[in-house]
């Protein structure tokens, strides 16, 4: 792979002789070429996941198949369809299957096992559609774990609460079939603690956007919400927004933005717009050169239509919050809403300059700085320092941060106290990325600056 990350080269080495059998290129972003390609047991075929062109014009990342001998060398697809192959989970030697997680075309948040034959022509059975029920509800995220005796364990990851179940799978007449050994975990004691509990709801839905792409929406909402609009309930929308994530899945969810829904009564919203994964290159090479541009424009968008769709929604109190690129994101928002969308931000352990972060990350989607040199530019947090001025903003970083420098936060800190711009700023001592050692404390901040944001005493912590 060269440096900037837009082409590959795969090669096979015998001894002392080098034989390339593959190479890959894209025009219109990167290569994502990171994972180690699955081999038969001859060594004469790798499976891998390549982009491929569907019948709307677009690339979708599927499951192909590339011959290590001489020739043509040309993968074949035996996958379709304007959907996303994540992962490639085993390759049977015996039968020959494949299996695979895909999403699907009509909901990109589901994640489901598949098999399928290694060979083009055939039609790859799902394992997982309506494997699992928990609480009456049909799960549709899944995750599997094979060995080599023809076991997998297979956990559904939501909507609803886990389970995990151990199968014995077999192949006969072209087809796969499970055959449950055991439930290895049902999250009993769970279960019995939540009862009685009042949880949020959680509404998926597609946004159509004004640049003609769509958006994921996931907003968690408080039980017993009064839709009327006679109530008006504070909206947090939580951003991470990096190229190739993604934060509206069908998983089961107990985080913070579960105790703000249903403890203090904020609407919690998750987007997915331009940049995001599952849903096609396009949507996901829309970020390639100008990171901070379209992705942060798309969260202002979404949330100002979702403030405008839902009467319930009280557009005079929300904000957004993030981490690492999400803290960058939620900065650049607040920086960039030019409609007061958003009357608050809070950036933990955010990139501020792209100059000055982990280069192999950065190139990958930026290029070099010598070939953007106005992508770097407008990508620069730190020069929109101004733009923060008469905002609530909290700034956080951990000095020790050994991912994104603490140096990134003092840019930003640095350029705002010279503009004279009143923000707040909690720095924590030998703590790394993760914050790990001062959670409730950050959590406690975080309560507090959003709940004078909100204007809801009921939100700011005591102890």
């Amino acid at each position: 792979m060269n440096r900037i990350q837009n082409s590959a080269h795969l090669q096979i080495f015998n001894g002392l002789r080098r034989q390339e059998i593959f190479s890959l290129e894209s025009k219109t972003g990167w290569v994502d070429f990171f994972a180690a390609p699955f081999k038969n047991r001859d060594g004469s075929r790798i499976a891998l996941i390549l982009p491929q062109t569907q019948v709307d014009g677009g690339d979708y990342r599927h499951l192909c198949l590339l011959a290590t001998s001489s020739g043509s060398n040309k993968p074949e697809a035996i996958t379709k369809g304007k959907y996303v192959v994540t992962s490639i989970l085993h390759w049977d030697s015996g039968s020959d299957v494949i299996f695979y997680t895909a999403n699907t075309e009509k909901n990109p948040e589901y994640l489901h096992v598949y098999a399928i034959r290694a060979a083009t022509g055939q039609t790859a059975k799902c394992l997982t559609c309506k494997l699992h029920t928990s609480n009456g509800v049909e799960q549709t995220y899944y995750s599997a774990d094979f060995n080599t005796a023809n076991q997998v364990v297979i956990t559904s990851m939501g909507p609803s609460i886990p389970i995990t179940s151990v199968y014995e799978w077999s192949y006969s007449g072209n087809q796969v079939s499970l055959n449950k050994l055991m439930d290895w975990e049902h999250n009993d004691n769970l279960r019995h603690k939540l009862e009685g509990t009042a949880m949020p709801t959680i509404e998926i839905e597609t946004v159509q956007m004004s640049n003609g792409f769509s958006a994921k929406v996931l907003m968690q909402l408080p039980p017993n919400l009064d839709r009327s609009g006679k109530t008006k309930y504070p909206m947090l929308v939580d951003v991470y927004g990096g190229p190739d994530s993604y934060s509206v899945v069908n998983k089961w969810i107990l985080d913070w933005g579960t105790y703000l829904s249903s403890n203090q009564s904020v609407i919690y919203v998750k987007i997915d717009g331009r940049g995001s994964g599952l849903r096609g290159e396009k949507l996901l090479h829309s970020v390639y050169l100008k990171l901070g541009t379209v992705e942060i424009a798309d969260q202002i968008e979404v949330a100002q239509y979702l403030q405008k769709k839902h009467r319930f929604i009280d557009a005079e109190h929300s904000g957004i919050w993030g981490w690492s690129y999400g803290g960058y994101a939620a900065a650049m928002a607040l920086a960039n809403d030019k409609n007061n969308v958003f009357r608050c931000a809070a950036s933990i352990a955010p990139v501020t300059d792209w100059a000055y972060y982990d280069s192999i990350y950065t190139e990958r989607y930026m290029s070099l700085p010598t070939l953007n040199e106005i992508g770097y530019a407008s990508s620069r947090l730190s020069t929109k320092a101004t733009n923060l001025k008469g905002k609530k903003f909290l700034l956080v970083h951990g000095t020790l941060d050994d991912n994104v420098h603490y140096q990134q936060a003092m840019i930003l800190a640095k350029n705002l106290e010279r503009h004279d711009i009143l923000f707040k700023q909690i720095s924590y001592p030998d703590e790394d990325h993760a914050l790990a050692g001062v959670r409730p404390h950050l959590y406690h901040s975080l309560d507090r600056f959003f709940g004078e944001c909100f204007a809801q005493k009921r939100m700011v912590y005591r102890k």
